[in-house]
């Protein structure tokens, strides 16, 4: 199952209680979670707000976290990260209320660099001989390690091609298709989705 990000996904739902809400379908204008992508099992970061007749925030609650969705349209408040009930599930009274697929502040805060130490996830490498080892624990089997070139053996930034590959758990290793390469990258890891 997959972490969805979609655009302009905003559903109501009228379900009470601090269970999983059954999604009444996207407000005019919007797209439903399902429209967005989801399919049953896969998860996305969403914010709930109670609204009153017109939309507006009508003080009955706020929620963020992370949710599965289910077919059928059900939404699982999986985790909760921030809510108006002391961070807990918010036990919504009768009423509506509207829910996004938004970026949240937990989601950002994942996205988080570390620069330094045995699990560093970004940070500068030179190449001696036409290739370089990182030792950083950051890097799994889906990792994604983007590159970019600071400095330049020939002071061209295009004339040679890199690539690198991933020991889980222990290193990557970029390696230059020229052995003479001895320019520095700058590295970030990233987290295939």
């Amino acid at each position: 199952m997959a972490l969805v990000v979609a655009d302009r996904v905003l559903e109501t739902s009228t379900t009470t209680g601090s269970g999983a809400l059954t999604l009444a379908g996207a407000v005019l204008g919007y797209q439903t979670a399902a429209s967005g992508g989801c399919t049953n099992g896969d998860t996305f970061y969403y914010a709930i707000t109670g609204v009153d007749a017109s939309g507006n925030p009508d003080g009955s609650g706020w929620e963020e976290g992370l949710g599965t969705w289910g077919t059928g349209g059900i939404l699982t408040r999986t985790t909760v990260h921030a809510s108006s009930n002391a961070g807990a599930a918010v036990v919504w009274p009768a009423g509506t209320r509207r829910i996004a697929m938004a970026l949240t502040a937990e989601m950002f805060r994942m996205l988080r660099l570390k620069k330094t130490g045995a699990a560093a996830s970004c940070g500068n490498a030179t190449l001696v001989a036409g290739t370089v080892t990182v030792s950083t624990t950051a890097v799994t089997a889906n990792s994604i390690v983007m590159l970019t070139r600071k400095t330049s053996t020939d002071g061209l930034f295009y004339s040679t091609s890199i690539q690198y590959t991933i020991n889980a758990g222990v290193s990557f290793t970029i390696t230059s298709d020229n052995a003479a390469d001895t320019s520095t990258y700058s590295w970030m890891i990233i987290e295939g989705i």
